[in-house]
This record gives C-alpha cells, structure tokens and sequence, in this order.
C-alpha cells in the first residue's frame, strides 16, 4: 500500500523571497535547445507504452 502524500511545506523568511525572486527571473532557453527537448520528448512518448 502507498504511504499517504503529506502536505507541501508553507515557504517563509529568506526561502520565500528565494524563491520569488527566482521565479520573477526565470532564465529563458534557446529555440534550440526548446526544440531539441521537444523532438526527445516526442521520442519518449512514441515509444511508450504502458498497459491499460
């Protein structure tokens, strides 16, 4: 049996502002690289396959 998903931790203090400051400056990434992480996770999912 699978243990129980606990609750997220609340962020507080200096983790918070962490945490705000990076996600107000998210890093963008290269048309490349968004595509070469596109065409691999089009990859993945052709060849996948999970019995239902």
């Amino acid at each position: 049996m699978a243990r129980p998903i606990t609750d997220t931790p609340t962020l507080r203090g200096i983790e918070a502002l962490r945490f705000m400051e990076r996600m107000e400056n998210v890093k963008k990434i290269s048309a490349r690289k968004r595509k070469e992480m596109n065409d691999s996770y089009r990859l993945f999912k052709q060849r996948a396959t999970f019995a239902v």
